[in-house]
């Protein structure tokens, strides 16, 4: 899924903060737990929480738009 946002302003260090904080490594096994933990953790976003279900998510700048993309790979069916 992409996002493609236009006439963005954000500064070099407020994209750099972003980029951040969707640099978490996805844990499965804790998914079903994260949205009742957000209410409990400081200092805890919903982009973050976004990022713990996310395989990979990609933050671009182009001129005035902001690109976001996020892949979340499909659970294996056993």
């Amino acid at each position: 899924m992409s996002f493609l946002f236009h006439d963005v302003e954000i500064s070099v260090d407020e994209l750099e903060a972003m980029k951040k904080k969707l640099k978490v490594k996805r844990n499965a096994e804790l998914e079903n737990y994260y949205w009742q933990l957000t209410g409990e953790i400081e200092n805890s976003s919903e982009l973050a929480l976004v990022a713990m279900m996310s395989d990979s998510i990609t933050v671009e700048r182009r001129d005035d738009a902001l690109e976001i993309s996020i892949i979340r790979k499909a659970k294996p069916k056993f």
